[in-house]
């Protein structure tokens, strides 16, 4: 028999450090079951990548002073488009962080969640193919077992939707391609 050390098996990482900065970014994800199947879109971005219809929420301008005092920095975006302008994407420091969950919480000058699933869908139906709802949108719907491989025929499967299913991503972010 082995012996194992209490020690270790007590061990709890120690939380990070109060001025540590942490990349924060708060969405919204459409769960779409097609039987035993969740359907995707393809992420433009990302090419032959499918993933969850949503995205990211946006704040309304009057709640810039109090994402000033949690000093929350928006994240600079690679692209210039001005889709990006106002997402609830950026670094926090760490001790802001429980502040920030209880403004958002609070749904104070920013989308709920069905104005930001619905300006999201509109934004990801126009990408694939659908700016009027056009028939030949590009999509797959897939297994529970595709979704956590990150992989089905089609293409890749992108790591946010392993959110539909478990508590966590399986996987890391695939960069975008611009």
């Amino acid at each position: 028999m082995a012996a194992r050390s209490s020690a270790s098996r007590d061990a709890r990482p120690s939380p990070p450090p109060r001025d540590r900065l942490l990349r924060v970014s708060f969405s919204a994800l459409l769960r779409i079951r097609d039987e035993d199947r969740m359907v995707l879109f393809q992420t433009p971005a990302r090419p032959d990548t499918f993933g969850p219809p949503g995205g990211v929420f946006k704040y309304f301008d009057p709640a810039t002073p109090a994402l000033g005092r949690l000093n929350f920095r928006v994240e600079q975006r690679a692209t210039a488009e001005d889709t990006t302008r106002s997402d609830l994407r950026g670094f926090l420091p760490y001790s802001s962080m429980k502040g920030f969950q209880r403004w958002f919480a609070t749904g104070a000058y920013r989308e709920d969640a069905t104005e930001c699933l619905r300006r999201e869908l509109l934004e990801e139906l126009a990408e694939v193919g659908f700016p009027g709802l056009a028939e030949d949108a590009r999509g797959l719907a897939a297994t529970a077992g595709e979704i956590a491989h990150g992989r089905a025929v089609k293409g890749l499967i992108a790591p946010q939707s392993a959110l539909l299913i478990y508590s966590s991503k399986l996987h890391a972010d695939i960069p975008a391609l611009l």
